[in-house]
C-alpha cells in the first residue's frame, strides 16, 4: 500500500478568505503570465488529479470499492516480438469485461503491478473526461489569452460538477458525464413572477435524490438577476 506524505506543510495549496479555484497569489504574483501553454496545462492537470492537500490520488483516503479482484497470470508471445511477455487478466474490478495487462516486467509482484495500472487508469480517466466531456482539446483560439480562459473555465466546470456530486446521495464518486445525464440534462418549467423565479421539475427517477439536498442551506437569491428569489419545485 502506498502511503502519501506531505513533504513541506508550508507549500500545501490553500485558498483562504473566499471561494476560488486558483490561489490569488498565483495570479497577482506574475506566475500565470510566466507560464507557457504547456506549463498551464500541466498545472491544470495537477489541480484536477490532486487531493485536498495537492497530493496525487495514487492512493486514496477511503477503502477500495472492489478490494478482492480475480487475477490470472500467464506468459505469452506476440508476433514480431522476440521475447516473452507477461499477461495479467483481471476480473471483479467493477467492469463488465475483464481487463488485460501486458508487460515485460516479470519482477514486480502481480498485486503491485495491478495496483500501479489501476492508479494510472484513474489519471487517464481524468484526462479523458477533460477531453471528451469538457472538450479541452478543442480550444477556441490559439491565442494564449483564450487558451488560458478555456483552461480556467474547464477547471471551474469540473469543480462545480464535483461539488454537485458531493451533495447527491449515492453519486458522490460519479464523474461529470454521469452527473450531467442523470441530473443536469432535462427539462423543466420556469415561471417568472415579479422578483421571484420558480423552476418546476417534472417527475424523474432521480428527483428524490435532488429533493434530499439541503437547498435551504444554499443561497436562495440570484445576485446576477437583481437578487431575484429562486424557488425549486419537484413533482
Amino acid at each position: 500500500m502506498i502511503k502519501k506524505q506531505i513533504l513541506n506543510d508550508s507549500r500545501v495549496r490553500c485558498i483562504k478568505g473566499g471561494f476560488s479555484f486558483i490561489p490569488h497569489r498565483f495570479l497577482t504574483g506574475g506566475f500565470w503570465q510566466a507560464l507557457s501553454s504547456d506549463e498551464l496545462l500541466l498545472y491544470f492537470f495537477l489541480v484536477m488529479a490532486g487531493d485536498r492537500n495537492g497530493l496525487s490520488f495514487y492512493s486514496y483516503d477511503k477503502k477500495r470499492k472492489y478490494p478482492n479482484p480475480l487475477v490470472n497470470e500467464s506468459v505469452i508471445g506476440l508476433k514480431n516480438y522476440d521475447s516473452q511477455l507477461r499477461q495479467v487478466i483481471v476480473r471483479g474490478n467493477g467492469r463488465e469485461k475483464p481487463s488485460f495487462l501486458i508487460s515485460n516486467d516479470f519482477e514486480t509482484p502481480v498485486e503491485l503491478l495491478v495496483g500501479n495500472y489501476a492508479r494510472r487508469w484513474r489519471v487517464e480517466n481524468v484526462i479523458s473526461e477533460a477531453i471528451k466531456f469538457f472538450n479541452l482539446n478543442m480550444l477556441s483560439s490559439p491565442i494564449l489569452v483564450k487558451v488560458h480562459f478555456d483552461i480556467v473555465m474547464t477547471m471551474i466546470a469540473d469543480t462545480l460538477y464535483s461539488m454537485l456530486a458531493q451533495k447527491l446521495r449515492g453519486f458522490e464518486d460519479c464523474d461529470a458525464p454521469k452527473i450531467y445525464r442523470n441530473f443536469v440534462r432535462g427539462k423543466g418549467r420556469i415561471t417568472v413572477k415579479e422578483n421571484e423565479l420558480t423552476i418546476t421539475y417534472p417527475k424523474r427517477a432521480h428527483n428524490p435524490i435532488l429533493k434530499s439536498v439541503p437547498w435551504n442551506r444554499l443561497p436562495d437569491s440570484l445576485s446576477w438577476l437583481n437578487s431575484a428569489k429562486l424557488n425549486m419545485v419537484f413533482k
